[in-house]
């Protein structure tokens, strides 16, 4: 019987042995998950945080260029300057599609030579005529 109760007492070690070595697995993989999740939320925070900065970039970039079009518009509209130099360009390649000389739509629009051809080129794409060399 002594045999018997050495076979049930060693059993019972083993088995008890079996689950201490069960639980340290088990508390080891905790601990490893554990940090490993530590290390994902940190990432994640500075994800986070780097999406929320370029946000915010992006957002001041864009009301930046707001501001940028907004002055361009009203410096366009507003200043009756560049109203008149806008009439004066369209009314020099009207000029030019109609065959009139450089001279004569200098004279008339208030242009310059070099006004005169960029508009050649622009309209047409030829060469700027010969009367400007």
């Amino acid at each position: 019987m002594e045999s018997q109760q050495l076979l049930f007492i060693f059993g019972v070690s083993a088995v008890v042995l079996g689950l201490f070595w069960a639980l340290h697995q088990t508390r080891s993989k905790l601990y490893q998950l554990q940090d490993e999740l530590i290390y994902i939320k940190n990432a994640l925070v500075g994800i986070k945080s780097t999406g929320i900065g370029q946000g915010k970039r992006l957002i001041d970039v864009d009301s930046q260029l707001k501001k940028i079009e907004s002055e361009s518009y009203k410096s366009s509209h507003s200043n009756p300057s560049s109203k008149q130099a806008e009439k004066n360009y369209q009314q020099a390649a009207k000029m030019l599609s109609m065959g009139v000389v450089a001279d004569e739509i200098m004279d008339c629009c208030g242009l310059t030579r070099g006004e005169i051809q960029l508009l050649i080129q622009l309209n047409s794409g030829l060469e700027p005529q010969k009367s400007f060399h």
